[in-house]
């Protein structure tokens, strides 16, 4: 494709602030935007916070297509490293397929980690070879269409040829669930459409060795810190980070 055009809330964003560092990482087909809630109020505590466009978002969900899954970890672990450069130390706090990356191998280099929403595993039975965008059952943006959904920060199509990716990236983080360790916040909603609880619940009884708190919030979508009800848990988030990381 040519030169990617970046779509509204597609773009990474750096909110300067002391020297305890927070990389946010958003979720499939979504964008920075969908964590800025959350990004403001961490940096209105005083944080430095990076809103990481993950690879093959925020453009075109072609892009996408291209994108595999060591794409994503390295762009994660880049921010961290960056932001270590800058900062004490570094939270990674990443929702659905972010906290597949959060929790990952390759962020082993982050001093504490957030997971919000994350998956219950990915099933690639049936997948089309080809690639292919299906698109969503949304209303479009009227001048970007299938780019971008109208009210929320996400493309207007699903990219099945990235699901294989996913299922890649699910598995090497279950099979480096017993060997993380230093600070983890879990959260999950109850009410969440696309993974239950139980996900969480399962991620939490693997991380063995880490040292592990879990929320789970009543009535919120799977984007919680997104979600107008999701002061709460954009609050617990800030607190986790105060009481994990904040200067002492």
């Amino acid at each position: 494709m040519d030169e990617p055009t970046f779509v509204e809330g597609g773009k990474s964003y750096l909110l300067p602030g002391d020297r305890v560092g927070c990389v946010l990482l958003h979720g499939f087909t979504a964008m920075p935007a969908e964590l800025r809630p959350l990004a403001d109020h961490l940096r209105a505590m005083g944080r430095t916070v990076l809103g990481l466009r993950m690879p093959g978002h925020g453009t075109h969900p072609q892009h996408l297509a291209e994108t595999r899954w060591h794409h994503h970890v390295t762009a994660a672990a880049d921010a961290v490293q960056m932001l270590r450069s800058m900062c004490h130390r570094v939270c990674v706090i990443g929702t659905s397929m972010g906290a597949i990356v959060s929790l990952s191998p390759e962020l082993d280099v982050a001093d504490a980690r957030v997971a919000l929403s994350i998956p219950a595993g990915v099933d690639t039975h049936g997948l089309p070879d080809e690639p292919q965008l299906i698109a969503k059952d949304v209303p479009l943006d009227p001048a970007l269409g299938i780019r971008r959904e109208r009210d929320f920060p996400a493309y207007g199509a699903d990219v099945i040829a990235h699901v294989a990716e996913l299922a890649v990236g699910w598995q090497r983080m279950w099979d480096n669930l017993p060997q993380l360790t230093g600070p983890v916040f879990l959260t999950h909603s109850d009410a969440d459409g696309f993974f239950p609880v139980a996900a969480t619940q399962q991620v939490q009884d693997r991380l063995s060795n880490a040292d592990v708190t879990t929320h789970i919030a009543h009535g919120l979508d799977h984007a919680m810190v997104y979600d107008p009800g999701g002061r709460p848990v954009i609050e617990l988030i800030g607190d986790f980070v105060e009481r994990r990381l904040g200067d002492r």
